[in-house]
């Protein structure tokens, strides 16, 4: 058997979660086709149960793409955990299956991380269907953030660094942010093998801010 060469190793390995939202999850897998040309990568896809049909749409339309097929509702944490046990690549992008990335947009955060060594995770500016910004980084959860929610001194003042969030910034430039949200993350695979998995225990939401 022959020896990989840096063209069959995957740079990028691609985690996508599917649960009922087969159209969804096609048009995504649709869109990372075109997006990842040129790009080693690989895409893994771990479906939660399905019950519309979604692993036997995609396998017929993706031969390429791996699947898991959970015979349950394992939750994110536990999903994003088995692809990530068996993605080969040097990062792994954690992508909603209702999100779809702009022609070079994966290839730009990898060269970013390839960049930036002492980053572990860089998240990318998320925009709605409708080309409004959706806010898509957020400070660590904690008892002064929910006083400072609940007496509503983050809306008044959301620049602050001690009130505040990212909620009045226009996500258009490059920030160290305390967590960015799972909708599309590239995430260094050396960082994940230092502090380890998600925590199963959370099934969905939280994982990671965790």
């Amino acid at each position: 058997m022959s020896e990989p060469t840096d063209a069959t190793i995957p740079k990028v390995s691609v985690i996508v979660v599917n649960y009922n939202t087969r159209a969804m999850t096609l048009e995504c897998l649709e869109v990372l086709h075109r997006t990842l040309a040129g790009v080693p990568s690989e895409v893994i896809l771990v479906d939660n149960a399905s019950h519309d049909g979604s692993v036997a749409a995609i396998r017929d339309a993706f031969p390429t793409v791996q699947i898991i097929a959970n015979a349950e509702n394992r939750g994110c944490a536990a999903a994003n955990n088995q692809a990530i046990r068996v993605a080969g690549g040097e990062y792994l992008l954690l992508l909603n299956s209702d999100a779809f990335p702009k022609p070079g947009a994966v290839q730009h955060l990898v060269t970013y991380l390839h960049a930036q060594p002492d980053v572990a995770v860089v998240g990318p500016r998320v925009l709605n269907r409708d080309g409004s910004l959706q806010k898509s980084c957020y400070p660590f959860p904690g008892p002064w953030r929910a006083v400072c929610d609940y007496l509503l001194l983050t809306a008044a003042f959301p620049n602050s660094r001690l009130f505040g969030d990212y909620r009045a910034w226009a996500h258009d430039g490059e920030r160290a942010v305390d967590f960015v949200i799972g909708a599309c993350m590239l995430v260094r695979r050396s960082a994940i093998d230092r502090v380890g998995l998600f925590d199963e225990d959370f099934f969905f939401y939280g994982e990671k801010a965790d």
